[in-house]
């Protein structure tokens, strides 16, 4: 099995937003996107 915590922790979104103009989102938004997807396939 392969652990997130055993890779190489040296990770860059540099090329990401140099190429493709990505920009990382908040925890928080991310994590209230979270709650609401699953509250919505509960109902």
């Amino acid at each position: 099995m392969w652990l997130v915590t055993g890779s190489n922790s040296n990770i860059s979104h540099a090329k990401a937003t140099r190429e493709l103009g990505y920009s990382p989102r908040s925890l928080y938004e991310s994590l209230k996107d979270t709650v609401k997807w699953f509250l919505d396939k509960k109902k």
